[in-house]
């Protein structure tokens, strides 16, 4: 644990960390999502309307349209928690162990079937993010990684198998450390912070139809008369005031980009360490 310089945790929080791009991961076959599709339905899912998982409409501008995303298992009591203490190797390598109560890895969450989005082959998982960048899935509770020396904000959470998180006080775990040399950064979480989770990485044919949005916020309410999130899809911005699943139509073949912000009841920009984020995303036939 000698490289390990500082870990500022939240109360029984801890996380694991994911690769960054000088990172190597030894599970590597464990954090690919490459194997995600919308799962095959049979003759009677057939006949379900393809909106049946999309709530109301939140707002339509220039042809895209953003609604809420319908949340049938709310998973209460799921619990992701520490498995023991962090392990830091003087070569970098670090090994993270979870607990995960009440909540079952590498299934499919029941109403997979119904959903009509992105889906992963493998079940349900963790999303594991470091620094905001994009998360890998992770299907089982033991993460070993190859960290490169810096500072790390990480955030791990619950998610079901089409990727939307699991939103309660039990089904996450964050830290903030260092690897290698101290940096003497600031507690990242004596702000707010907002992480990005979905949309991520390529999209076909039936999943470019009910595109999930989907993100973390610690440390912030959002709700009508506060903070609210901004979501900018293609230069068109929207403005999102509950901390909810979203699903986004409309979005054209080709690449579209996604930037979610966190302002204030005014509109202006509040400006934690991980605030505003953006990601590109390809959909095809």
């Amino acid at each position: 644990m000698k490289k390990l310089l500082l870990l500022l945790a939240l109360p029984c929080l801890m996380v694991a960390c994911n690769n960054s791009s000088k990172e190597k991961s030894t599970q590597e076959n464990e954090t690919k999502d490459s194997t995600i599709s919308t799962p095959k339905t049979d003759s009677s899912m057939a006949k379900m309307p393809m909106d049946e998982s999309v709530g109301a409409m939140v707002a339509e501008k220039n042809g895209i349209k953003i609604l809420e995303f319908k949340t049938s298992n709310e998973f209460p009591d799921a619990k992701l928690l520490p498995d023991g203490p962090m392990a830091v190797q003087p070569n970098g390598k670090v090994r993270f162990k979870f607990k995960v109560e009440n909540y079952e890895l590498a299934t499919q969450t029941p109403d997979a079937m119904s959903r009509h989005c992105n889906n992963s082959k493998k079940g349900q998982h963790i999303h594991l993010i470091l620094n905001n960048k994009p998360y890998f899935a992770y299907y089982k509770p033991e993460i070993d990684t190859l960290l490169a020396p810096g500072h790390y904000t990480a955030i791990a959470f619950l998610s079901r198998s089409y990727h939307e998180s699991i939103k309660n006080k039990t089904a996450f775990q964050v830290t903030q450390f260092d690897i290698g040399k101290k940096t003497n950064a600031p507690n990242a979480f004596d702000k707010p912070m907002l992480f990005y989770s979905r949309p991520k990485g390529e999209y076909k044919g039936e999943d470019t139809k009910n595109i999930l949005l989907d993100f973390y916020v610690l440390g912030a309410p959002i709700e009508p008369t506060s903070n609210k999130i901004k979501a900018t899809i293609n230069g068109t911005e929207f403005i999102l005031n509950r901390w909810m699943p979203y699903v986004i139509q409309g979005l054209p073949m080709g690449k579209s980009k996604i930037v979610l912000e966190m302002v204030d009841k005014d509109g202006k920009s509040i400006a934690p360490e991980f605030n505003k984020t953006e990601r590109e995303i390809t959909l095809s036939e």
